[in-house]
């Protein structure tokens, strides 16, 4: 089902064109829409004596200026303030973008408080800060960016599996399985018994308890998945090639990138397969095409946003997409770890035993 919306909605007469800033910057593009509307969002506001310069954004890689005259200055135009102008496309020395609109008409179709909006204009915020305004969070570019370059990730992946015959599966988010002992398990429990006129609190009569086996809303108990490993692999029984990228989680404390409570995760599984260099194949390969088709100003806009990305980010990122992947046979890298038993931080691994991130960087 398809439910379409239109944000910021306004009654007044659509009968010029709108169009995407990104649009507005290709080459050639302004001499085809000399005049157009652009709808977004206030980024900043520079006011001056006759103009005022406002930075607009509409979700694309750059901003527009706009040049306001004395006469359509507007106590309302302020920062996150949604905005729709028209106006003049003309090319400019004095901007970086070397292109600016000149404004004939603005309204504000959607007014902001500045003395409550969060965000400090061309002021960085700590993602911390970011991440108390979950609402608002995405106005900033580097939220923006990420999220662009996630969507491109994301893309890329399922493009190589489809050009490779393999069926994307949906594969349950609410499921009675652990999965093998993956993870620790998030539990699932109805917070009524479904009919809409019980009142959720402590003293209803038809609150469920957690703790009653008797009481779980599917007879048994329930979790949020910690993998889609073992639906697929029943999928994979029927249509051979199969492979998920679904939401996955984790009831593990920790303060890390690796112990997220929610992430997504990219599950393959294969039918009748004799050698496991094919799957290590297929996994170098996925990588490497998702990265090198990746839209190179979705990666250089992502990686001017952080600044706190590490100097060898870009290098790495080229040696995964061009250099060939080590691979070793899980015998020789556990003899590896057991000649250095010295320098690890944990006790000497044994045969058949997991071989724990923090020990990978010996080989």
């Amino acid at each position: 089902m398809f439910r379409l919306c239109k944000l910021c909605y306004s009654t007044a007469a659509q009968s010029i064109k709108s169009v995407k800033i990104k649009d507005v910057f290709k080459k050639g593009a302004i001499n085809e829409t000399k005049v157009g509307r652009v709808q977004g969002w206030v980024q900043s506001v520079r006011n001056h004596k006759r103009f005022c310069f406002i930075d607009i954004s509409d979700g694309s890689l750059q901003t527009l200026q706009v040049v306001l005259p004395g006469n359509l200055m507007n106590k309302e135009i302020q920062n996150g303030a949604s905005v729709s102008a028209v106006g003049k496309f003309v090319e400019t020395e004095f901007n970086v973008n070397k292109i600016e609109m000149v404004c004939e008409n603005i309204e504000v179709t959607g007014p902001c408080n500045p003395d409550e909006y969060p965000f400090l204009k061309h002021t960085p915020h700590e993602m911390q800060h970011l991440r108390s305004y979950p609402h608002l969070r995405m106005r900033r570019h580097s939220i923006m960016r990420g999220l662009r370059l996630r969507n491109q990730l994301e893309m890329r992946f399922h493009q190589y599996f489809q050009k490779h015959d393999f069926t994307h599966i949906h594969t349950p988010v609410i499921t009675s399985s652990d999965c093998e002992g993956a993870g620790e398990l998030f539990n699932v429990v109805a917070a009524t018994d479904g009919n809409p006129t019980t009142e959720n609190n402590e003293h209803s009569p038809n609150k469920m308890d957690s703790k009653d086996p008797n009481s779980n809303f599917f007879d048994k108990p329930a979790y949020l998945t910690v993998s889609g490993q073992m639906h697929l692999e029943a999928c994979a029984m029927a249509l051979g090639n199969v492979y998920t990228l679904n939401p996955a989680f984790r009831a593990e404390h920790g303060i890390s990138r690796k112990h997220l409570s929610e992430f997504r995760m990219l599950e393959v599984e294969v039918a009748f397969v004799e050698d496991i260099n094919y799957i290590m194949d297929l996994i170098e390969e996925s990588i490497k095409y998702s990265i090198e088709e990746i839209e190179l100003p979705v990666l250089q806009t992502f990686e001017d946003a952080f600044k706190d990305i590490p100097p060898n980010h870009s290098t790495a990122v080229e040696n995964a997409k061009s250099k060939q992947y080590d691979r070793i046979p899980y015998s020789e890298a556990l003899t590896i770890l057991q000649n250095n038993s010295k320098r690890l931080k944990t006790p000497s691994p044994i045969w058949g035993g997991m071989i724990l991130t923090l020990n990978k960087n010996h080989f």
